[in-house]
Formats: structure tokens, C-alpha cells, sequence
């Protein structure tokens, strides 16, 4: 039903892969030196990072917060 998520693995079905422009347009959006990303038969898997990151205040943003950044872009 979309999008699941448990923090740093994100899951995704097929047709909303398709709806945010297929997996090319994911990995355009997200710099593949943080992600892997995982077919699972009914839809994608994406990995942000190579394990969970919480990030401290003064780190950059964690991995996991960025593939909601790229798969939903702001309003302007």
C-alpha cells in the first residue's frame, strides 16, 4: 500500500515506483554512494546508508530522512 518503512529500509510497490517516475528517476534523486536499492518481487527496497544513523545535531541529515526528500518533493 505505497510507501513502509522501519527507519533506514524503506519499501516501496511497484505502481508507486512507477508513479514517482520508475527507479531511474529514484536513483537520479538519490546519490547511490548512500543507497542501495532492492527489487523484493512486489516493489523496491531502498537501503539509506550502510547501517542505521541517527545523526547528531551537527552531522548531516541521516540517510533514511533524505529518501522521503527525494520521493516527495516540497511544495512551491
Amino acid at each position: 500500500m505505497g510507501i513502509k518503512t522501519v527507519g533506514w529500509l524503506t519499501a516501496i510497490e511497484n505502481d508507486y515506483v512507477e508513479k514517482v517516475g520508475g527507479i531511474s528517476a529514484i536513483r537520479s534523486a538519490l546519490p547511490m554512494d548512500w543507497f542501495g536499492l532492492f527489487n523484493y518481487g512486489t516493489g523496491l527496497v531502498i537501503q539509506g546508508g550502510a547501517q542505521p544513523d541517527a545523526a547528531p545535531a551537527d552531522s548531516p541529515m541521516p540517510a533514511r530522512l533524505a529518501v522521503a526528500a527525494g520521493l516527495f518533493p516540497r511544495p512551491t
